[in-house]
């Protein structure tokens, strides 16, 4: 299905509507909303979640829909970081991202939706053992205070 050119227009808005002269950097709304501490970052997200309509319009399945909350997600994790997330706002760009997973579902559906399957998994699994390494850390230095004691 077509994505409408509003949802179009706002990821351009959102992501590329400035030009930084004499290079080929573009960067948006977000980028320089994002300058403001916390509420900044916590709206553009939410502007964000628009351009979902046009997933939802163009029925994408519940794995992709993920994969663009996740590329949101990470937009706003990172953007809260002061100065690093304003740069990394400019390079990571979710709203086209998340444009161009739609037109990509809307060429191959089937691979998109495996490609996006296979990528939350690989996610989930680091976040998960991340927190198991955090978890054994914890319990190995409890371990070795308490044998001090």
């Amino acid at each position: 299905m077509k994505i409408s050119p509003i949802y179009r227009k706002l990821a351009w808005f959102l992501d590329e509507c400035f030009k930084i002269p004499g290079t080929k950097i573009r960067f948006g709304l977000d980028a320089i909303v994002g300058l403001i501490p916390g509420f900044g970052d916590i709206v553009m997200a939410l502007s964000s979640i628009l351009v979902m309509g046009a997933a939802l319009q163009a029925r994408v399945s519940a794995a992709v829909l993920m994969r663009m909350l996740l590329n949101i997600g990470i937009e706003l994790g990172v953007g809260a970081i002061p100065l690093v997330g304003d740069i990394f706002d400019i390079f990571w760009k979710a709203n086209q991202k998340n444009i161009k997973l739609i037109d990509d579902f809307n060429a191959s559906p089937q691979r998109l939706h495996h490609e996006s399957l296979l990528i939350l998994v690989s996610v989930f699994v680091v976040v998960v053992g991340l927190i198991l390494l955090l978890m054994s850390g914890i319990v190995w230095l409890t371990y070795k205070v308490w044998v001090a004691l």
